[in-house]
């Protein structure tokens, strides 16, 4: 697999894709699903890492001045994170609205109960960018680089559990996003990223980010700081 196209700009249409699922209150070095202290849990350095190491980074001395960042959030469902003013696009002159937003996600201290619905989620981000209102068809933003940063930490999730992990169908809906131009990136919490399995299986959570990636590349917890 290829990167998307890069155009002839530096500004990007930037949006997250955060994992909110039960399991992202477990601690980011076990799978014990007891839920870990908050400075330990997944969610914890997920927040972290999006605000300090990225979204501050994005935006320090004036730079990226036309680029936009926006979350999509997913669990049972997939949402857009709304800030200050009911936005869902951030852009230098209001970040830090959003990062108050991501700041104050909880997802309670519920050990189970939230799926990991991936493929609602990749559906929301396809028309964030890509719809009729999308990003990418905003006369103000549409030239700029789309990218897609996709952060989760376990095997994706359907309405029925019974059912077999549709690890192809969550592929699936990637597959356009990229085929559009976009860049698609993904960060894998848990023990489970934390070293290369050998082999590599396509129905596997490490196997399904790295297929899912524009660089077939997955980033693992250790890996925060991500250089578009």
């Amino acid at each position: 697999m290829t990167e998307g196209k890069k155009k002839n700009t530096t500004d990007s249409n930037i949006v997250i894709v955060m994992d909110l699922s039960s399991s992202m209150n477990w601690s980011i070095d076990n799978n014990k699903q007891k839920t870990a202290e908050l400075a330990k849990r997944r969610l914890t350095a997920a927040k972290k890492m999006l605000q300090k190491t990225f979204i501050e980074n994005f935006y320090a001395n004036g730079q990226n001045a036309n680029s936009t960042v926006s979350v999509v959030a997913f669990n049972n469902k997939a949402w857009l994170l709304e800030f200050k003013g009911n936005k869902t696009t951030a852009t230098r002159q209001n970040y830090e609205d959003l990062l108050e937003a991501i700041n104050k996600i909880s997802i309670g201290d519920k050990p189970s109960g939230y799926g990991t619905y991936m493929k609602k989620a990749l559906d929301k981000t396809n028309e964030k960018i890509f719809g009729t209102n999308g990003l990418a068809t905003t006369e103000q933003y549409k030239n700029n680089n789309n990218v897609v940063i996709f952060l989760s930490d376990g095997k994706p999730s359907e309405k029925n559990r019974n059912e077999n992990i549709d690890y192809s169908g969550v592929n699936d809906k990637a597959t356009p996003i990229k085929a559009k131009g976009a860049s698609l990136y993904t960060i894998g919490f848990g023990p489970e990223y934390a070293t290369v399995p050998n082999p590599i299986k396509d129905d596997s959570p490490y196997g399904l980010l790295k297929n899912m990636s524009s660089n077939g590349k997955k980033y693992i917890k250790q890996v925060i700081q991500i250089h578009l």
